[in-house]
């Protein structure tokens, strides 16, 4: 319960550093114009309705490419989805990336794990977390690797690298 609340507290602060908070009214209009379900009227629900109804963004493919420098990570989603936001933390030799509001296809579920994809990167994994994110781990042999975010149309790729950071 407490992670789920830190991650909240993490995910709000995110979006209002970025000002892609929106104001109460727009959601109230938005909750005041939806559907209401009667007592004993049952109503059901398909997966593609839960995925629209919560503005998930489907990563349908993940592809881990060696380059010069180290490792581009790219995540592959469909045609005019919302973009996908990187949370990027450090944790000791490791990168975790929190990305929210997305989910794995289903020929993905299971997560992706590619071992020693570049030197002195020792494991990349993407796996679904909780409440409806998607994690990635980027686990660096001697050192935490840098990451920086390629802005593309549709897909989200991250770039790695070991050593000191470029401003």
């Amino acid at each position: 319960m407490c992670v789920a609340i830190v991650k909240l507290i993490q995910r709000y602060c995110y979006l209002l550093l970025f000002g892609l908070v929106f104001p109460l009214a727009t959601v109230d209009a938005v909750a005041a114009s939806e559907t209401t379900i009667k007592a004993g009227e049952q109503k059901r629900f398909t997966a593609s309705d839960l995925v629209a109804q919560n503005n998930l963004t489907r990563v349908t493919g993940v592809e881990v490419i060696q380059t010069e420098s180290g490792l581009e990570l790219v995540l592959e989603t469909v045609a005019g989805s919302e973009r996908l936001v990187p949370l990027i933390v450090p944790e000791g030799n490791n990168l975790v990336i929190d990305i929210f509001d997305a989910t794995l296809a289903f020929s993905i579920r299971n997560g992706v794990t590619e071992l020693n994809p570049a030197p002195g990167i020792n494991r990349v994994t993407v796996n679904q977390g909780e409440d409806n994110s998607i994690q990635v781990r980027i686990a660096g042999e001697n050192q935490t690797p840098n990451a920086e975010v390629v802005s593309g149309r549709d897909d989200l790729v991250l770039t790695f690298r070991l050593g000191s950071p470029t401003l």
